[in-house]
């Protein structure tokens, strides 16, 4: 059935979209015909429903994704996620595999098996790619190449490879040569 949303007594959302999510930083996600756009406080959209999924904004950014069905739960198999910001302007179009929300300006994202950090603006940190990261403690992550199995390294895992460290500009401290990981502050 249409939903209707309404704001101080005032329906601001026509009862034409399937879906409303709640609004936030004046924005909300809207549901037509099994896809998705973005509206503003006043009901106006500022993107037409053409995603096949969206996740809520983060840092003044979402990951939207084209070309994925979603399963009995809801989740979303398959496609390519791109991301957008508040205005509905497609910073990186969809061509990633797996993202992850933006944290600090950065996102990691997997495309072919190959992990990249990237900012809020589609620049990619590490060149080239890699099979994973970890998260950054204290502007330092280490990054593994020449893993042995993709299906360990999308559990957080790789076997075999080679560890590197980058700090957050991108700078690559330590070239991935290293069969153990020690803790950077080692190389302090």
């Amino acid at each position: 059935f249409p939903y209707t949303t309404l704001f101080r007594s005032r329906e601001i959302v026509e009862p034409k979209y399937d879906a409303v999510r709640e609004f936030s930083g004046g924005r909300a996600w809207v549901r037509k015909n099994e896809e998705w756009g973005l509206i503003d406080k006043l009901g106006r959209e500022i993107v037409e429903p053409k995603y096949d999924a969206v996740r809520e904004f983060s840092e003044g950014h979402a990951w939207v994704n084209k070309g994925c069905i979603e399963d009995e739960i809801g989740n979303c198999i398959g496609g390519r996620w791109g991301l957008i910001d508040t205005s509905g302007r497609e910073i990186i179009n969809p061509i990633y595999d797996f993202t992850w929300d933006l944290t600090g300006g950065w996102s990691w994202v997997v495309a072919n098996a190959k992990w990249s950090l990237i900012d809020d603006r589609g620049f990619e940190l590490l060149k080239p790619k890699i099979e994973f990261i970890q998260y950054f403690d204290d502007g330092y992550a280490w990054f593994m190449v020449d893993c042995v199995n993709d299906y360990e390294v999308y559990d957080g895992f790789c076997t075999d490879g080679k560890y590197g460290l980058v700090d957050s500009s991108g700078r690559i401290i330590v070239e991935p040569i290293l069969k153990n990981r020690p803790g950077y502050r080692d190389w302090e």
